[in-house]
């Protein structure tokens, strides 16, 4: 018998039901005797093997506070007249082949939408930021997460931005979610992660095909701390733009591939101290493909865990995430 549990260790918000996946953390016991459960009364079994394939930041949402000085009368003009053209033919080249402006920003506050390879990045008519309030804000695509790391991909868009001829005087992390990937032989199912769980808030959704577990989630939605867990291979099936990911696991495997992914939001990363970056970048690590995790700021991201625990009472951590101070 095996069991699962999600452990949010590092969290400075107490106690109390949040409505998210905030779990007190397991106490360790004595090992079991062979043949007795871990956890008494569980009688659904768990898959044969699991193997770690990798782990990385998956999204992440940035607002920048951003000065343009100077150069903000001349980007003001570029960016209506691309907005206006972007309107009769859907999109418009702006400032070279590989970013585009598109017709609305289709987001509050926001009046321009550009897009890149490896960002999306909308601007508001405010040329300099309010106190609290950011003029920039800039979402990263998985792919660049997951190919450069997520604290370069953060500093490429600060130089981006520099090149623009503004000055990033803030960085904040507005959502961050954190992705761990594992080959499941025989998958996964609802009832052996519902019943293995162990976790404060009570709130799951499941969904289903054929009673085939595509994907469930802990926690309840808009909540600081929510998991998903889905079978990523499954859901890249039928996509041709995500063959990449095979590049990261190093395989195009015949067994299920499940996600573990904790969605981090803004109340979150204040308890975990990850809501701030330095506005100007420190040295970038190198960072293996897969490898990388949370962006390394004081404090860090010390524990989010979902724990895979041996019927001996030999706990092991499937899906964790750590930031050096």
């Amino acid at each position: 018998m095996d069991e699962l549990y999600m452990d949010d260790s590092s969290s400075q918000g107490g106690d109390e039901d949040r409505g998210g996946v905030a779990p007190a953390a397991p106490q360790e016991s004595a090992p079991a005797k062979a043949g007795n459960s871990v956890t008494p009364g569980l009688l659904i079994s768990g898959p044969s093997s699991w193997e770690y394939l990798a782990s990385n930041v998956d999204t992440l949402d940035l607002s920048l506070y951003v000065d343009w000085g100077p150069y903000w009368a001349e980007l003001f003009e570029e960016l209506e007249k691309g907005k206006l053209a972007a309107q009769e033919t859907g999109a418009a080249m702006f400032r070279g082949c590989e970013t585009i402006i598109l017709p609305s920003a289709g987001k509050a506050y926001f009046s321009w939408h550009l897009q890149r390879p490896e960002f999306h990045l909308f601007l508001s008519r405010c040329p300099e930021p309010t106190t609290n309030q950011p003029n920039v804000s800039v979402s990263i695509s998985a792919r660049t997460l997951w190919e450069r790391g997520p604290y370069a991909a953060a500093y490429m868009i600060v130089d981006w931005i520099s090149q623009l001829g503004g000055v990033v005087n803030k960085v904040q992390i507005s959502r961050m979610d954190v992705a761990t990937d594992f080959e499941v032989s025989g998958g996964l199912t609802s009832g052996f992660l519902k019943q293995h769980a162990v976790c404060r808030s009570r709130k799951t959704n499941v969904f289903e095909d054929d009673d085939i577990t595509e994907t469930m989630y802990f926690g309840a939605k808009g909540s600081p701390i929510m998991l998903r867990v889905y079978d990523k291979k499954r859901e890249i099936a039928g996509s041709a733009t995500k063959t990449w990911l095979h590049e990261v696991w190093d395989r195009i495997s015949l067994e299920p591939i499940f996600r573990f992914e904790f969605q981090l939001r803004r109340q979150a990363l204040r308890e975990l101290r990850l809501r701030v970056l330095p506005a100007q970048p420190r040295a970038v690590p190198d960072v293996p493909p897969g490898r990388a995790l949370a962006p390394r700021t004081a404090g860090g991201l010390s524990g989010l865990v979902f724990r895979h625990r041996h019927r001996h009472g030999r706990g092991q951590d499937l899906c964790q995430c750590r930031a050096a101070a």
